[in-house]
C-alpha cells in the first residue's frame, strides 16, 4: 500500500470515528430512527440525583397458631374443599395473633449496619458508581442517594427487597434449604435447537450440599402399589412467595442447582428479558438477606448544583485547553505536531466511546480528568516527534518513536498508578476521575503506537 495513502486512510478512519462518537449511528426502529450509540451516564452533580428514604417497617401482621403453638399457613388450613367443614370445626382451636414484621430481637444496630452493607453489595452488583448510603443508628432508617437516569426506579425497586430464597414441603411447608446455604448464584445458558434456555445456577456451601443431595434423594416421583405415580414435591420461594413446585428427577450431590428462567426461545429480546430477571435474583441472592423488613418511605429529585450554562463552560474550556494544544503541536512540529493532531482525535474518540460503555460517570470532577488527559497527550507527542527530521529515513524515525515512547513511560505509569487507585476510592467524584484518566491514558496510547507511528514512518517518503 501506497505510504501516502496511509496516512489519509487514518484521517478518514478519525472523521468517521468523530461522526460515530459525535453524532451517533441511527438505523431504523419502528418507523423512526434511533441512536445505537450509549449516551453518557451523567453524575448527580450534573444531572441530579434522587434521594430515597427507607423506614423500618413498623406495620404488624396475622399469625395463626395451632393449639400445639406450631404455624398454621393458609396451604395447611385449605388443602382441598372436602376439608373445609372439618376446617371450620377446628377454626376454634387456632388462635390469631397480630405479630409485628419486625420483632424486637431484630432491631439491633449490628442488623441497621447489615442491612446498610446489604444495599451497598447491590449497587455495586448493579454497577452503579455514583452513590451514597447513610445510616441512623438509633433509628434503622437509611437515606440512599442515587444518580437520576433512566435505571433508577428500577434500582430502588431492589433496595427494600428482603432477598429471601427457600426450599420448603410443598405440604408441610418446612424450611429444608435457605439463604444462609447459599454460597453463590450465577446466570448461564445453553443454546440448542429448540433455542436457548436460561438457567439460574445456585451453588450451595458444605453444609447446603449435603442437605441437598438429602432432598433431592427424598423429593422425587415414585410409584405405589397400585402403579400410581406419587410425587412427593418442594416449592421453591422467593421474597416469601412461592415461585413454583416440583420434585427431583436426580440425587445432586454436588451442591448445585439449576433453576430455568422462561423457556426455550429464539426470540433475542426474550432472552435478553430472561437473562435480566436471572440476574437480577443472582444479585439479590449474592448480597444476602436482608435481616430486617424496610419500607420505602419518601422519595425526592435533588437538582444538580449547577445549571446547563455552567457546564457549557467547562466543555468550552476544555475544549479551548485542547485546541490551544493542538496549535502549539503545530506551529512547533510543523507537519508532525499535525499528523499527532490526528492521532489525537482518535483517541478523543475512542475515549467518548468507551466511557459509554464502561463505568465511568461524566460529572464535574470528570473535566478535571480530561484536562489532565490533554496536556498528558501534548507531552506524549512532544516526546515522540520533537526528534524527527526531515532528513531521516524509517530505520531512524522507528528509532526516534521509540525513544520518545521510552521518555514517557515514567509519565504513563504514574499516571496509570494515579487513575487505578483514584479509581477504587470509595469517593465517588475521585473514583469517575481515575476511571476517566485510565480510559483516556489507555486510548492515548494505543492511538499514538498504532497510528501516530504509522504516519510517522510515511512523512518522509
Amino acid at each position: 500500500m501506497n505510504k501516502k495513502l496511509k496516512v489519509v486512510l487514518i484521517a478518514l478512519v478519525a472523521i468517521i470515528l468523530t461522526l460515530v462518537s459525535f453524532v451517533g449511528i441511527y438505523v431504523k426502529k419502528n418507523e423512526f430512527y434511533e441512536n445505537i450509540i450509549n449516551g453518557y451516564s451523567l453524575g448527580k452533580n450534573l444531572k441530579g440525583s434522587r434521594e430515597i428514604t427507607l423506614t423500618v417497617d413498623n406495620s404488624t401482621k396475622e399469625v395463626k397458631y395451632d393449639e400445639n403453638g406450631n404455624v398454621v399457613t393458609d396451604d395447611t388450613t385449605n388443602s382441598t374443599v372436602e376439608e373445609s367443614e372439618k376446617e371450620d370445626s377446628e377454626e376454634a382451636k387456632y388462635t390469631t395473633v397480630n405479630e409485628p414484621v419486625n420483632s424486637e430481637d431484630v432491631l439491633t444496630k449490628d442488623n441497621y449496619k447489615m442491612s446498610k452493607d446489604i444495599i451497598i453489595k447491590r449497587l455495586n452488583t448493579l454497577n452503579i458508581t455514583e452513590y451514597d448510603v447513610r445510616l441512623n443508628e438509633e433509628s434503622g432508617n437509611i437515606l440512599v442517594e442515587l444518580p437520576e437516569n433512566s435505571t433508577t426506579d428500577e434500582t430502588v425497586s431492589y433496595l427494600n427487597q428482603i432477598g429471601s430464597f427457600e426450599i420448603v414441603d410443598s405440604e408441610d411447608k418446612t424450611v429444608l434449604l435457605d439463604n444462609k446455604n447459599i454460597k453463590i448464584a450465577q446466570v448461564a445458558y445453553n443454546t440448542t435447537n429448540t433455542g436457548t434456555v436460561v438457567y439460574l445456577t445456585i451453588e450451595f456451601d458444605k453444609d447446603g450440599t449435603k442437605k441437598l443431595e438429602e432432598i433431592s434423594s427424598k423429593y422425587i416421583a415414585t410409584t405405589d402399589d397400585e402403579g400410581n405415580t406419587v410425587e412427593k414435591k418442594v416449592t421453591i420461594r422467593m421474597e416469601d412467595e412461592d415461585l413454583f413446585s416440583t420434585y427431583f428427577g436426580e440425587t445432586l450431590k454436588n451442591g448445585q442447582m439449576q433453576l430455568t428462567v422462561g423457556s426455550a426461545t429464539s426470540d433475542s429480546s426474550k432472552i435478553n428479558e430472561y437473562l435480566k430477571s436471572a440476574a437480577s435474583v443472582s444479585m439479590l441472592l449474592n448480597s444476602g438477606k436482608m435481616p430486617i423488613k424496610y419500607n420505602i418511605n419518601n422519595e425526592q429529585f435533588v437538582k444538580s448544583i449547577i445549571n446547563s450554562d455552567n457546564v457549557n463552560v467547562l466543555i468550552y474550556l476544555t475544549i479551548a485547553i485542547l485546541v490551544i494544544s493542538f496549535i502549539v503541536l503545530v506551529i512547533k512540529y510543523k507537519k508532525y505536531g499535525a499528523l499527532g493532531i490526528i492521532s489525537s482525535i482518535i483517541s478523543v474518540d475512542l475515549l467518548l466511546l468507551l466511557i459509554r460503555y464502561t463505568n465511568v460517570n461524566v460529572s464535574l470532577e470528570s473535566f478535571v480528568a480530561f484536562i489532565v488527559l490533554v496536556i498528558i497527550n501534548a507531552i506524549i507527542i512532544a516526546n515522540i516527534v520533537k526528534n524527527i527530521k526531515h532528513e531521516q529515513n524509517k530505520e531512524e524515525i522507528s528509532k526516534t518513536i521509540q525513544n520518545g515512547l521510552l521518555k514517557s513511560v515514567d509519565l504513563i505509569i504514574i499516571s496509570l498508578i494515579i487513575a487505578v487507585v483514584f479509581s477504587f476510592m470509595s469517593i465517588s467524584g475521585v473514583a469517575n476521575v481515575g476511571l476517566a484518566m485510565f480510559w483516556g491514558i489507555v486510548t492515548i496510547v494505543i492511538s499514538h503506537v498504532v497510528f501516530l507511528r504509522t504516519m510517522l514512518l510515511s512523512s518522509n517518503d
